[in-house]
């Protein structure tokens, strides 16, 4: 079963909110869509976008000691001048309060909820619909990589050594 609450259904910022949410459904995987992510507005309201980016995140990560959290973050943590895509191990230098926030985002949601996973895209810019698809293709791998571990773990292994996307 999946729940998915729009944001007039489920305020992220409030976590009494939340924490019925946790308690009515008890989810094995939350995928943490949620963002304060006009970039302009968020220089504007600061408060606001790290109430949502960041302090939110902290709370439902919190709340995830029996579920698998998914957290989406953003290509914005990067200033955007390297020459090549940025690796896993490339440092962020953010260089908006969106990009800050999320920044905060991310440490959160791997700082409270072990075993996080923080997917940085760049979501933000695609229509609702693209974000459905990104989101169900990364269920089903989820899925998957529950269900053969160690042979996800090896095939990644060898796409890596291979020089992985180009």
């Amino acid at each position: 079963e999946v729940l998915a609450p729009s944001r007039t259904r489920l305020d992220v910022t409030d976590d009494a909110a939340v924490a019925a949410v946790f308690e009515d459904f008890q989810p094995t995987a939350v995928f943490n869509c949620a963002a304060f992510h006009n970039v302009e507005v968020c220089e504007r309201e600061e408060d606001q976008a790290f109430a949502v980016n960041a302090r939110a995140v902290k709370r439902l990560a919190a709340r995830c000691s029996d579920a698998k959290l998914v957290h989406l973050s953003t290509n914005y943590v990067f200033d955007g001048t390297a020459a090549e895509p940025y690796g896993e191990d490339a440092l962020p230098n953010p260089r908006s309060i969106y990009a800050i926030s999320k920044l905060a985002g991310e440490h959160a949601a791997l700082a409270y909820a072990p075993g996080a996973l923080v997917v940085r895209t760049d979501y933000a810019k695609e229509q609702p619909q693209n974000v459905a698809k990104f989101l169900a293709v990364y269920l089903r791998a989820w899925k998957w990589l529950n269900a053969h571990q160690a042979e996800g773990i090896a095939m990644m292994k060898k796409f890596y050594e291979q020089g992985g996307v180009s």
